[in-house]
């Protein structure tokens, strides 16, 4: 068992992960690191995370079910993660919302049209829950 849980999964628990980190931990192993895991950590850290976070489906599980991104996260669990992060910090979520909906750079392909439809959902209820101070938007 993973962590990382897939869409068909039960929730998690605090239990659960602690067993996982309880298996992982091996009696015995030297304080030195290998080859082999000096060369492991170092592919994780140049592969983006491509699982979805268990705070990812904390976060979808508490939004309102009309406007949890459940196929963005299918899709592209790597930006739900990034969401479901900046979600405590409102300017830094609204920021990473519309960061995702508006192409700066002008040579992205764009999100299919069941992504966009999500996003511009979870965008209209998130504004209308949180609307941009007077002081802010005039920055």
């Amino acid at each position: 068992m993973s962590v990382y849980h897939t869409l068909d999964e039960g929730p998690v628990s605090e239990f659960s992960t602690q067993r996982v980190a309880m298996k992982r931990a091996r009696p015995g192993a030297s304080a030195t690191s290998s080859h082999a895991e000096d060369a492991q950590r170092a592919r994780r850290r140049a592969a983006p995370m491509s699982d979805p976070l268990p705070v990812t489906f904390r976060w979808i599980a508490r939004l309102p079910r009309e406007v949890q991104p459940r196929e963005l996260l299918r899709q592209f669990p790597r930006v739900a993660n990034a969401l479901a992060t900046s979600w405590p910090d409102r300017a830094a979520f609204r920021a990473c919302l519309y960061a995702l909906l508006i192409d700066r750079r002008g040579n992205r392909k764009g999100f299919p049209q069941a992504i966009v439809a999500e996003l511009l959902a979870l965008r209209a209820w998130f504004e209308e829950r949180q609307p941009i101070a007077r002081g802010a938007a005039r920055r």
